[in-house]
């Protein structure tokens, strides 16, 4: 898009306080931890059909379990 990470970040973090209507982070942190929930099963789903056999694709399927397992241990519900 031709912005730095930090630029995009800062983006986001604006853009969600204001979708949101609040800059509390505890709200914030929950929506950010659904959305992240979501996107790693998303990103399993595509790499396993564009073939996970590679050590690369076993490698994010991995983290993204990983990191499932994390979230689901803090998350009750995937009510946004």
């Amino acid at each position: 898009m031709g912005f730095s990470y930090t630029t995009a970040n800062e983006f986001f973090e604006h853009f969600l306080r204001s979708y949101l209507g609040t800059d509390d982070e505890t709200r914030l942190r929950e929506v950010k931890d659904k959305a992240m929930l979501l996107c790693c099963t998303r990103m399993i789903r595509k790499v396993r059909r564009s073939g996970a056999r590679s050590e690369r694709g076993r490698g994010v399927i991995d983290r993204c379990l990983a990191r499932i397992d994390e979230l689901t241990g803090r998350l009750s519900t995937l009510e946004f």
